[in-house]
């Protein structure tokens, strides 16, 4: 969403009735945000993630909105100094752990794809860094609209999607597999029809 007086993109929070036929409240934030996905915590509280714009780039970041409260708080960025590192899906473990999967761009690649597949874990108040980034290098040459990733944490392991781009300049499907300390047990790409592209976006 976009308000009065603002730059760019904001968030904004919209309060439904059960009916999905009224409109009970709408709040606008003027974070600062570039977000790609949410997630909800065990106290109903809403987490989302995205990429924080800076003179260096863009770094992840990671916000908490508490419908309490009614307020959203950037929680914490992570940068790696390379250029980009932004959130693209979000979810919550068992343990109530956030999992941030998105990308990283790096500087060590010697072909064109500079753009890693990357996971980060933080705590429940997501203030701390676990673990991460976790790196799949290779998967996207710069940031445009087929970049994008999403993850599902079950009892056990963490599911995650993503686009990865192929030697013909298309999009595959990548589905990954993760257990819960972030190792990597399997992936598996489909590959589109020539010219195609599949991409997942829920």
């Amino acid at each position: 969403a976009s308000g009065p007086g603002t730059v760019g993109v904001d968030v904004a929070v919209y309060k439904v009735g059960a009916g999905g036929d009224q409109l009970l409240s709408r709040r606008l934030f003027d974070s600062g945000f570039n977000g790609h996905d949410f997630a909800l915590d065990a106290s109903a509280n809403l987490w989302l993630t995205g990429a924080v714009a800076g003179e260096q780039g863009y770094s992840l970041g990671l916000w908490k909105y508490s419908l309490e409260e009614d307020q959203l708080v950037l929680k914490s960025t992570y940068s790696a100094g390379t250029g980009l590192d932004g959130g693209s899906g979000i979810t919550l473990d068992a343990a109530q752990n956030i999992w941030v999967v998105g990308f990283s761009s790096n500087d060590y690649t010697a072909n064109a794809n500079k753009l890693d597949l990357a996971l980060w874990k933080f705590d429940p108040t997501g203030t701390q860094l676990l673990d991460g980034p976790m790196l799949q290098p290779g998967y996207a040459q710069n940031v445009d609209a087929g970049l994008n990733a999403k993850i599902l944490a079950t009892s056990d392991n963490l599911l995650v999607t993503a686009a990865r781009l192929n030697t013909l300049g298309n999009h595959d499907l990548a589905a990954l597999r993760f257990d819960l300390e972030g190792d990597l047990l399997s992936q598996k790409l489909w590959h589109g029809a020539p010219g195609a592209a599949d991409i997942p976006y829920a």
